[in-house]
Order: C-alpha cells, then sequence, then structure tokens
C-alpha cells in the first residue's frame, strides 16, 4: 500500500470541558518515494491541524498537531460526537523539487489517492471513553487548509473569447 502509515489508527483526546484538547499524530513514510499528504475533517469549527499538508520524505516521519476545540462538547451531546479526521495522500513520482504548491496536487484529477479514516476518542484521566466517533460512511470531509483564511488554490482554465482568438 502507497499511503503513509500513521502512529495510531485513532486519535485521543484528554477530555477537558474548558480548555482546548491537543493530541499528535505520527505520519511514517516506509515507500521509496516521498508522499504528500492532506488531512480532512468532518467539522472545520472544532479541529485544528498542524500542519495541514505537507510531503513526508522518503523513510521519514512527520509529527502532527491536532487540536480539538473545547466547545464542540458544550453545544451537542456527548451521545452524538461523530467527529472524524481523514488523511488524504499521494505518491511524488517526479520529486520534491518539481512540487511548486502541494494544494495543487490533490486538484490533479488524473493522480491517485489513498484516503484514510482517523476516528477521535476523548477519554478522561483514567482512559475511560467520554465520546468516540463511529463509522458512518457518509460523512462529508472539509478541507482544514481552510481554516483561518487559508483558502486552497482555485482551478484557473483560459477560454480564448471571439476577439482574442481573432488575433492569433
Amino acid at each position: 500500500m502507497d499511503t503513509l502509515r500513521l502512529s495510531s489508527p485513532q486519535i485521543d483526546f484528554e477530555y477537558n470541558k474548558l480548555d482546548n484538547m491537543h493530541s499528535t499524530i505520527t505520519l511514517y513514510n516506509d515507500t521509496q518515494h516521498p508522499i504528500a499528504y492532506k488531512f480532512k475533517a468532518t467539522n472545520l469549527n472544532i479541529f485544528m491541524v498542524r500542519p495541514p499538508q505537507g510531503i513526508v520524505l522518503s523513510r521519514q516521519s512527520q509529527l502532527v498537531n491536532i487540536t480539538l476545540h473545547s466547545k464542540v462538547l458544550e453545544n451537542n451531546s456527548i451521545k452524538e460526537f461523530n467527529e472524524k479526521i481523514q488523511l488524504i495522500t499521494t505518491i511524488i513520482h517526479q520529486g520534491v523539487q518539481g512540487v511548486q504548491d502541494i494544494g495543487s496536487l490533490f486538484l490533479d484529477k488524473i493522480r491517485r489517492f489513498e484516503k484514510q479514516r482517523i476516528n477521535i476518542a476523548i477519554l478522561t484521566k483514567d482512559r475511560k471513553i467520554v465520546a468516540q466517533s463511529q463509522g458512518n460512511s457518509s460523512q462529508m470531509f472539509q478541507s482544514v487548509n481552510k481554516q483561518f483564511g487559508q483558502v486552497e488554490p482555485a482551478r484557473v482554465i483560459a477560454i480564448p473569447t471571439a476577439d482574442k482568438a481573432a488575433t492569433n
């Protein structure tokens, strides 16, 4: 499988009603090629992922910090918690030097992508589960790059107009 290996199949957060909850996950590249990654989340308002996208070189790893907003359990019932994060990866065959913009790699319709869902668990200090995401396969994921004013690059297609086509 040409994807990044995760340090854990689920991200665990220690429950804190008053402050944001923090966790980390490590991405491991066990392949011979660099792999680009990008995170998406079911709810952009409650997750902050840093770095939200990047490249993990061959035989290297990347530590990713994830923050879960403390208000997530204030507005919703703990039993209704069903948030997930998705990791999307793609191999970079042309080498890292050829990559100008990581975001544009994920707009390429021809490129092959691997997707991994990462479940979320909120635990007490003694490791009892307070809330845990369930296996709803129909959930929509949104790019975490769009947090805090960051947007993914738009794909621009130039269409010649009649007046420009006549002058060429």
